[in-house]
């Protein structure tokens, strides 16, 4: 099984300011795109007709940030569309965590937030699968924290959910792999929700990929 990562806001604590003037964000999301290989495709179809229909350059990658509404609600009507009728084959989950609900001695280290949020969301689904190759952004947020990010997960599937799990890692640059692209807007869609209150792309999507809540 392949898993994709990436995520939607910070690991500041700046929150006496307001996000992006001089704050941080009030909320991190983590979204994951879970595929097998056989599947991809449709992954990739996706994306590369969001690229065409929105005219924008092959070469440049086009991150949530800079997508306008239109393209957002499209991404969310695909995306939606795309999970009923490829499910169970292909799924797509979220965490959100309300980074004010963290109590003020779990703000020192940050990467324990994002390494915690990361087993939670998908510790069991990577339990029920042989072998996981999980994809992170090599520009997502490093867990330094301990053990590497991916030696952290493996102990967990070992120890903590008894699974006979081998765990594949490679960071990847976003920039190269449509999938994690797709989990940039899958978190975008989220994040912006819960920062900045814009539903629609939300709820389309709210009722058919799974999200997790922490610190609400």
């Amino acid at each position: 099984m392949h898993i994709y990562l990436d995520e939607s806001g910070d690991l500041g604590w700046s929150l006496s300011l307001p996000y992006q003037k001089g704050g941080s964000s009030r909320y991190l999301v983590i979204a994951a795109l879970i595929v097998p290989e056989t599947h991809i495709k449709h992954v990739e179809r996706l994306i590369r007709q969001l690229y065409n229909t929105f005219g924008w350059p092959a070469g440049k990658e086009k991150k949530w940030v800079d997508m306008t509404a239109k393209a957002r609600q499209t991404f969310a009507e695909a995306t939606a569309n795309m999970l009923r009728k490829h499910s169970p084959h292909i799924r797509c989950m979220a965490i959100v965590a309300r980074k004010e609900g963290v109590i003020e001695r779990r703000r020192e280290d940050s990467n324990l937030l994002y390494n915690f949020m990361t087993k939670k969301l998908l510790l069991d689904e990577m339990s029920h699968h042989r072998i996981v190759y999980l994809a992170p952004d090599v520009r997502s947020i490093k867990v330094e924290s301990g053990n590497t990010f991916k030696d952290y997960l493996q102990t967990e599937l070992l120890y903590t959910a008894n699974a006979d799990t081998t765990l594949h890692c490679r960071h990847t640059n976003s920039a190269s792999c449509k999938e994690i692209q797709f989990a940039d807007m899958l978190a975008g869609a989220i994040g912006s929700f819960h920062e900045w209150g814009q539903v629609d792309p939300y709820n389309k999507l709210k009722d058919i990929v799974p999200i997790q809540k922490l610190f609400f």
